[in-house]
Formats: structure tokens, sequence, C-alpha cells
């Protein structure tokens, strides 16, 4: 898949990934907000840079192509999401 822009950044210890891709991608289709699972690694060493799943996304229409711009959290994010309950 081609990544048109990428940024990794962090907030209260939570890293986040951003990415971008043309919304004609057949990949466009996949993509599901807080269900698909995003790992990014170095291409040259296969070191995991990033390991999440996407968050958030928002389409770019005001763009010459059609862009969708994707948020994703790390893998400790979205575990403060779930909820477990005591076992008896």
């Amino acid at each position: 898949m081609k990544i048109l822009t990428t940024n990794l950044t962090e907030h209260d210890g939570i890293d986040s990934f951003r990415f971008s891709i043309l919304a004609d991608s057949p990949l466009y289709v996949f993509i599901r907000e807080k269900l698909t699972e995003i790992k990014v690694t170095e291409e040259s060493t296969g070191e995991t840079i990033f390991e999440g799943r996407v968050f958030d996304s928002h389409v770019d229409w005001s763009a010459e192509q059609v862009t969708v711009d994707y948020e994703c959290e790390e893998l400790t994010g979205y575990l403060h999401d779930s909820s477990m309950t005591d076992y008896e």
C-alpha cells in the first residue's frame, strides 16, 4: 500500500501514528475504525516502529485527489478502552 504521508507522535505516554492514502486505493474498503490493526516496520531492519489500531479517519474531499487521513493509537491506548469483570 502506498502511504502518502506519515506522522508518529506521543500524547500522555501513548504513541499515535497518522497516515494518508488515496481513496481509490483497493485497501480503502478494508480499513475500519477500531477494528483494523496496523503494524509499521522499518523495511531495512525489520524493526517494529508502531503497532496499534485505526482509531479515527477523515476523508479530504477538497484535494485534487480524494485522500483519507487515518489516526492510529498504539496497543496500550486501546487496552485502556477494554473493561474486565471480576472473576468469582
